[in-house]
């Protein structure tokens, strides 16, 4: 699982990155999960937790990535699918 920053250009999405993750594959689907920011709003964002949680939310983040990246990880499509099924 990869997070990736980028803005909507001309109707279209456009990453941060110079270049897509070596394991994303030409022609490769991908499900995006879309969080709106307004362009001049990100220290609103900022000062809208205090530093203490956030610090608590990075590092829980980075334990999450390091998770996926051990394996230990879910695939989004079946966890999506399973929150469906349980409706």
């Amino acid at each position: 699982m990869h997070m990736l920053k980028g803005r909507v250009k001309d109707g279209r999405i456009e990453l941060d990155e110079p270049q897509a993750p070596a394991d994303l594959s030409e022609g490769m689907e991908l499900t995006l999960l879309v969080e709106a920011v307004e362009p001049d709003d990100d220290e609103a964002i900022e000062d809208a937790m205090p530093a203490e949680e956030r610090a608590r939310l990075d590092a829980a983040i980075e334990r999450g990535m390091a998770d996926v990246d051990a394996g230990r990880g879910v695939d989004m499509s079946a966890f999506l699918e399973t929150l469906e099924s349980a409706r």
